[in-house]
């Protein structure tokens, strides 16, 4: 199934901006490096996936202010799509 959404907020610019669509698939896997949308404290969240283990992966924002951490697998929805917004290996490098 696919997923339209729209970008409200900050935290991934100049990735994604506010206001920005996302295309997702609920039926693909997240990435590593790749965009995602997860379910969080109540609401949905586009997040990079920085990190991938078999039952959670880590969300990141586009700077360390805004990552989530580690949340459980099944709380990612879908794998974003279009834009293809990838995280710089730079970024990287401050999750060891």
């Amino acid at each position: 199934m696919w997923l339209l959404r729209r970008v409200s907020g900050h935290s991934l610019e100049p990735f994604i901006m506010d206001g920005q669509l996302v295309l997702a698939s609920q039926e693909r896997q997240p990435r590593l490096n790749g965009l995602a949308i997860a379910r969080w404290r109540d609401r949905e969240v586009i997040k990079f996936v920085t990190q991938i283990r078999p039952d959670r992966v880590y969300l990141s924002g586009g700077d360390i202010r805004h990552d989530l951490g580690w949340v459980k697998r099944a709380a990612v929805r879908a794998r974003v799509l279009w834009p293809r917004a990838r995280l710089a290996a730079a970024r990287l490098e401050i999750h060891g």
